[in-house]
């Protein structure tokens, strides 16, 4: 995708809420996410867990200026997202803009063909986005999943997991009255000494330096829950879930 971080950033809300109005919920939607063979795709969409959806983002000339076919066949956004979708092994495609989304398929002759109707979500997803309460088990497993999107740099899915736990035990003890631990985490000068007493408590021998930014941003996003409200069986059950979504996509990019 072209343009600047924060046209960029602007059209992926943009888009997203696109995705929302058709059904998606915003766990399904998956940012910069890299195929197999090294191509980063700008969104990648999720279906009962499994990719199913590829989507290019694209403004001004970039978007296709018409809908006839012999045009579109050829359309090099299209022909590229027609390739990620080959490497990410889906069988739906998108190129999207600000106020539209064009969504295709293969047909038997190799050659992208629009779709009269875009590629809606299953039930499930949309039952998911009615759930809004912060409190039940969908809306906490979206935010979790929100951490695995911030966290691309890691690529230990073990260590992403250690870091997700201690982030939801400083938030615990905060809610509890002692901060002190959310304070040393948001700090990039002493984030490494807490984490220190960490690896020596599980003896976790891999470098733990490279967790700042994201704990910084990963104690924003579960400040949204709170925690000592929550059901222990809904917070629970989405951890599990965080956890079977991790495991996929990061066996997805190792294939």
């Amino acid at each position: 995708m072209e343009g600047g971080m924060n046209s960029e950033s602007t059209l992926i809300k943009q888009i997203e809420s696109q995705l929302v109005d058709l059904g998606y919920n915003t766990l399904s939607i998956v940012k910069n996410f890299k195929t197999p063979l090294g191509s980063e795709i700008d969104l990648l969409i999720l279906d009962n867990n499994k990719p199913r959806a590829v989507i290019e983002l694209k403004s001004g000339q970039s978007f296709p200026q018409s809908l006839d076919p012999t045009e579109l066949r050829f359309h090099p956004a299209i022909r590229m997202a027609q390739r990620f979708a080959k490497e990410a092994s889906v069988p739906y495609y998108a190129v999207a803009s600000s106020e539209r989304i064009l969504w295709f398929e293969t047909d038997r002759d190799g050659r992208p063909r629009l779709l009269t109707r875009p590629v809606f979500p299953t039930q499930e997803y949309s039952e998911i986005e009615r759930a809004s309460p912060e409190t039940t088990r969908e809306s906490i497993s979206h935010i979790l999943f929100r951490l695995i999107d911030l966290a691309r740099q890691i690529n230990d899915p073990y260590k992403l997991t250690l870091y997700t736990s201690i982030a939801i035990y400083a938030r615990i003890l905060s809610e509890m009255g002692d901060s002190s631990l959310e304070r040393a985490l948001s700090n990039p000068s002493t984030h490494s000494d807490v984490l220190q007493s960490f690896k020596d408590e599980i003896q976790l021998m891999e470098s733990l330096d490279e967790g700042s930014e994201f704990f910084f941003q990963a104690l924003d996003i579960l400040s949204q829950i709170t925690f000592l409200e929550v059901s222990p069986s809904y917070l629970l059950a989405a951890f599990d879930e965080f956890l079977l979504i991790r495991n996929q996509l990061y066996a997805f990019q190792k294939c």
